[in-house]
């Protein structure tokens, strides 16, 4: 990272820090008018929103429909607002992705791996970018850990390496002498992001939540012998467990089935997220399948940004087989498997193990995705 970028975030950190002192009048006053500047923007320059919220331009943001990712890949070309960016160009530019390099000299282009059955492209110019550098900054400081022009931080990120991946994007802006960073890629065998990680000696350690894990019982078993000042997943809060929100820089909604909101303390089916400082690629009421919930109450900490209670719908499920050996029953598995199956209220499909020396993961180095439909079923049926 150049030292004019790192001086530019640093200043955007310095401004987000602000918000956090806010009440929430004052955030919620600033959430209308970013809103409001969002919307006249995208109206005024993205043909699809043009047509989407005809007739609906001045009605609230919960009467607006719903973005999908199918929508938002299928009507790529007219939502974002640059008419020289078209789809096809930036799904050829994605492949030779090396370093820090910019679609057509002025975009930050990234791409998810495409884990819940279609791939989504996203792209951010400059001042976009140093927002979203600001947030990951935010996360780190929020951890107890965060570089500036007087303090190096060694930082190993262990998740994807795919050079299209957010983190991996964001990793080649930052790379420098403030930041020596090592990437890691998540698919790699435990025991090399082990040894890795005890020759690098990392001061922050980012990861996904399922990798943290297993470096923990590395950490716990002795293997794994570093000190990090701070292990960061999302947006932790340090000092008391819970996931906050930036309210400041999105609006989230945690809707039902029918994308009619849910209380605190309710699991969502869904999440729709107004990301307001996008203006290259507008996202108003964008839906993800995260199935997340609302903390009845606010965080001890004192920020004013809402906290989740929890995050359910996407899960990696571990099966672990205590005492399992080189020659442990698989058909004797595979029952075992159909019950616990049906005691969950599962319809049990034919179950059948099998032995493999890895379990194959996306792109992005992530596991298949487990839904719990049961647990589905019976929100729905409280909310009935």
């Amino acid at each position: 990272m150049n030292l004019a970028l790192l001086a530019t975030v640093l200043m955007r950190r310095s401004e987000l820090r602000r918000h956090e002192r806010w009440s929430r009048v004052r955030l919620e006053a600033h959430q209308a008018a970013a809103l409001r500047e969002l919307r006249d923007f995208a109206y005024a320059r993205s043909p699809f929103y043009q047509r989407f919220h005809k007739g609906l331009t001045l009605r609230p943001l919960h009467e607006l429909p719903v973005l999908t990712k199918t929508e938002l890949m299928e009507r790529f070309d007219d939502i974002v607002t640059d008419r020289e960016v078209r789809r096809a160009d930036v799904e050829a530019h994605l492949p030779r992705l090396d370093h820090d390099e910019r679609f057509l000299g002025r975009y930050w282009v990234a791409s998810t791996s495409g884990s819940t059955g279609r791939r989504g492209l996203f792209l951010w110019d400059s001042d976009e970018w140093t927002t979203v550098l600001a947030s990951y900054s935010r996360a780190n400081e929020w951890a107890g850990v965060a570089p500036g022009l007087g303090r190096r931080m060694r930082l190993a990120v262990v998740s994807s390496t795919a050079p299209w991946h957010q983190s991996a994007r964001v990793g080649a802006t930052v790379r420098g002498v403030l930041v020596p960073t090592i990437r890691i890629d998540s698919g790699e065998p435990i025991g090399t992001i082990v040894d890795r990680l005890n020759a690098f000696r990392p001061e922050c350690l980012v990861a996904y939540a399922s990798m943290a894990r297993l470096l923990a019982e590395e950490q716990l078993a002795g293997r794994l012998r570093i000190s990090p000042g701070a292990v960061t997943s999302a947006s932790e809060c340090s000092r008391h467990a819970g996931l906050h929100l930036y309210e400041d820089l999105v609006i989230a909604e945690p809707v039902d089935e029918r994308h009619r909101p849910v209380p605190p303390g309710v699991p969502a089916a869904k999440l729709l997220v107004t990301v307001l400082f996008s203006r290259t690629q507008p996202l108003i009421r964008y839906e993800m399948s995260d199935r997340v919930w609302l903390a009845a109450e606010p965080c001890p900490c004192g920020r004013v940004f809402a906290c989740l209670g929890g995050v359910e719908g996407r899960q990696e499920d571990v099966v672990r087989v205590a005492g399992a050996k080189p020659g442990f029953d698989e058909r004797a598995l595979e029952e075992a498997l159909g019950r616990a199956l049906a005691a969950a209220g599962a319809v049990v499909p034919a179950v059948r193990v099998e032995r493999v020396e890895r379990i194959p993961r996306t792109a992005a180095g992530k596991a298949p995705f487990v839904r719990a439909e049961r647990q589905r079923d019976e929100s729905r049926r409280a909310n009935s």
